[in-house]
Formats: structure tokens, C-alpha cells, sequence
């Protein structure tokens, strides 16, 4: 193994070979496992476990995708349930600290999945749920985040609790239109 700049090492070798064949899945933390999340080289479909972190910041920056300068060229559209919702743009870390410990657990598969979206320019609009949590969307919310050093990210939002959202997220302090 290497060391990086962001003091991670870097794996030429499968996952298991590290974790070893008798793993059963559970978390999986980097300061313990040493793979580096940023740009895993191998297969993560072996890997049964979510990455933890506490913030966005501790999430490794990406060093496998190009992404657009701006969230202003990142095409957004509507999840397939919704017909047209309406659209409010939150503190996203207002949102995901509603979510308590665990908002920011990060599974490796579907992470890779997001980071791919958001660099080729178009991503499904986050959804938020009457208590202000990501109802889908919580990695695409982290990626924006990521990526963009940005708070304010766009949710659609279900018509039938839409003023409830709009309501708490002004009490809040967390809309940002």
C-alpha cells in the first residue's frame, strides 16, 4: 500500500483480501480498513457494509470522475413518482443533521453510482419528507454537497405536505430560495 495526499492508502489488491474471506458484513470504517474511498481501484459489490463518517468534509474528495463547475450546469430532474412537484432549495446540512448519527453513512456501490451521475451533468432531484428529512436522495445530497461546496441543494417535494415543509423549513431558518 501507498500513502496519499489525504493520508489514505490506495489498494492494488481485492477487498476481501484485506478484510479476509471469513467477513461477515457489517460497517466498515476506513481508519480501520485503510482502503481509500475516494477512488477504490477494485469491485466493491463484495463489500455488504456501509463507509462511515461524521461529516461531509471527512468524506475523502473524488479523484475518479470530472464534474461540471457549477451546480448551475447540473441538470436536474423529477423522480419517476412525481408529476411535476414543486421544488424548494434547502440547507442540505440542516436536512442531513435531521437525520442524527448515520446520515452520512455511505454505501460504497450506490456512492459510485451518484458521484457517476453528478459528473456526467444530470441528476433526480432529492426528495424531502414532512420532517425535513431526505425521504431518497440522501447520497445525491452528499455528492452535491461534495462536489459543489454548496448547502442550498434543490428538493421536490410531495404536493399533499408541501406547506408543511414550506412552513418548518422558514421556522427552521433552512429555506433558501
Amino acid at each position: 500500500m501507498k500513502s496519499d495526499d489525504n493520508s489514505r492508502a490506495s489498494l492494488n489488491v481485492p477487498l476481501s483480501t484485506i478484510i479476509g474471506s471469513d467477513w461477515e458484513p457489517t460497517f466498515y470504517d476506513p481508519a480501520v480498513h485503510e482502503v481509500d474511498f475516494a477512488c477504490y481501484p477494485g469491485d466493491w459489490s463484495e463489500f455488504k457494509g456501509k463507509v462511515l463518517f461524521s461529516s461531509a468534509d471527512e468524506i475523502p474528495a473524488c479523484r475518479k470522475y470530472v464534474y461540471p463547475a457549477s451546480l448551475d450546469e447540473i441538470h436536474f430532474y423529477q423522480p419517476p413518482v412525481a408529476d411535476d412537484w414543486p421544488i424548494l432549495f434547502l440547507d442540505a446540512d440542516f436536512v442531513l443533521s435531521n437525520m442524527g448519527v448515520g446520515a452520512f453513512d455511505i454505501h460504497p456501490i450506490r456512492w459510485d453510482k451518484v458521484k457517476s451521475y453528478v459528473s456526467k451533468g444530470s441528476v433526480e432531484y432529492p426528495e424531502i419528507m414532512e420532517n425535513l428529512h431526505p425521504m431518497d436522495g440522501r447520497h445525491r445530497t452528499i455528492a452535491l454537497i461534495k462536489t459543489f461546496r454548496t448547502k442550498r441543494i434543490p428538493f421536490v417535494c410531495d404536493p399533499s405536505y408541501y406547506n408543511v415543509v414550506l412552513e418548518r423549513a422558514k421556522q427552521a431558518g433552512a429555506l433558501l430560495d
